[in-house]
């Protein structure tokens, strides 16, 4: 068994033919029953975010579950093949996993670095935990993957320069605004109360901004805007806001529009950002007199002119990256050996035992103490014995030699 990997990004496609491809959180659940009841997947998890949608799973063979995946990224998006195919990344086995490492590093994120996507990819292990497609295979890569991630940040300076796609949303507002203390006091919309709008929010209080949070659920909006000193509205009183607004911040994970043009309409002088993924925004409402709208695409290219800095640390982070899928590696063989050494550890245990009862008759003249001493004794000479092998044979798993250490193992304690 192995794993694949199958997904698109948003550097990859145009805007508008990736955000048919968002996979949102009330999605995933159904996403994953649907993988796992394909005939080649046993195991599967979904990374989603505003700049990628990768799908993992465990397969047995390459072609069986590279069909079944490319099938359903059809039935998902309704994008023919042609469309998405030349620019699908595919990866298998060590490949998908050193790029897992990759991206839980925040060594491929759209934004180098970027804190957000360790808190997305231990998410997605948690949801495929919580729905039961979360197998040994996968929850190791993505243990030592989560690793890597927490290394990387701990010792290197990747994560402490420029921004986070939502940090850089709020430079977006600040340079459009007239830049430097152009925040302190203005009034910000910020659209939504996911994680994204909540990065959003605390960055724009910390700026001295006076935050309307805008949320379908008036609880979870409440509860944001009091953490920000803020104010909460219903998503339904959204428009109401724009005309005493300077900046309208979105990042829901609505797969419909939340800001048409239509409202935007009779606003002035007003700086829309849109990180969402569908888009929040209807993106004709960018030719509105008096809308300055920025998406994806300018937050992508406003946090490549800030990313020397944390260029000067990938070296150091790759390295680290290595070194983990390194580990890695030595654990899956590791684990490998683990069947074989606790058969023969078993076959070992029920010779001993057979031994013992055959001298049972002798062993009961003995008193009691003497008894648990001959136990004991057995038992450490079959530990001590039976040490070194187990040893052997877990530095050579998934060599030709461990294969032949294990086959002989096999043959010489008569094991299936």
């Amino acid at each position: 068994m192995s794993v694949l990997l199958i997904g698109v990004t948003h550097r990859d496609l145009p805007l508008e033919v990736f955000e048919r491809f968002a996979v949102t959180a009330e999605d995933t659940p159904k996403l994953l029953a649907t993988l796992t009841a394909r005939d080649h997947v046993s195991e599967a998890v979904v990374l989603a975010t505003c700049n990628r949608t990768e799908i993992y799973v465990k397969a047995e063979r390459f072609h069986g579950a590279f069909e079944d995946l490319r099938d359903l990224l059809v039935e998902l998006s309704d994008v023919t093949p042609d469309r998405f195919l030349p620019h699908l990344t595919v990866l298998w086995d060590d490949e998908a996993i050193e790029h897992l490492f990759s991206v839980a590093a925040g060594l491929d994120s759209a934004v180098l670095g970027e804190v957000e996507v360790q808190g997305q990819v231990r998410t997605a292990q948690r949801v495929a935990a919580d729905e039961g497609t979360l197998g040994p295979t996968l929850e190791l890569a993505f243990r030592h993957a989560l690793g890597a991630g927490k290394r990387v940040r701990t010792e290197t300076s990747i994560a402490t320069h420029t921004a986070s796609v939502s940090q850089a949303a709020v430079e977006i507002a600040r340079d459009a605004l007239g830049g430097d203390d152009s925040l302190q006091g203005s009034i910000v919309v910020v659209v939504g109360a996911g994680k994204m709008a909540t990065s959003m929010a605390r960055s724009l209080s910390q700026a001295g901004s006076r935050v309307v949070v805008a949320n379908r659920s008036a609880s979870r909006g409440a509860e944001l805007a009091a953490e920000v000193d803020g104010r909460a509205v219903a998503l339904d009183d959204l428009s109401a806001e724009l005309g005493a607004a300077q900046a309208v911040l979105c990042g829901t994970s609505s797969t419909a529009t939340v800001l048409g043009a239509d409202q935007l309409a009779g606003a002035s002088d007003l700086v829309v950002v849109d990180i969402a993924m569908p888009r929040d925004v209807d993106p004709t409402a960018g030719d509105l007199d008096g809308i300055d709208l920025f998406d994806m695409d300018d937050v992508t290219r406003l946090t490549e002119a800030g990313l020397d800095l944390r260029r000067n640390e990938v070296d150091s982070a790759r390295l680290i990256v290595e070194d983990e899928v390194l580990r890695y590696h030595n654990a899956t063989t590791a684990r490998a050996a683990g069947p074989i050494i606790a058969s023969v550890r078993t076959r070992a245990e029920q010779l001993r035992l057979l031994e013992l009862e055959r001298h049972a008759s002798k062993l009961e003249a003995l008193d009691p103490e003497t008894q648990a001493l001959v136990d004991q004794v057995t038992k450490a000479m079959l530990a001590k014995l039976l040490h070194q092998p187990s040893v052997r044979l877990r530095e050579q798993a998934g060599t030709l030699r461990g294969d032949r250490l294990a086959e002989a193992l096999r043959d010489l304690f008569d094991l299936p």
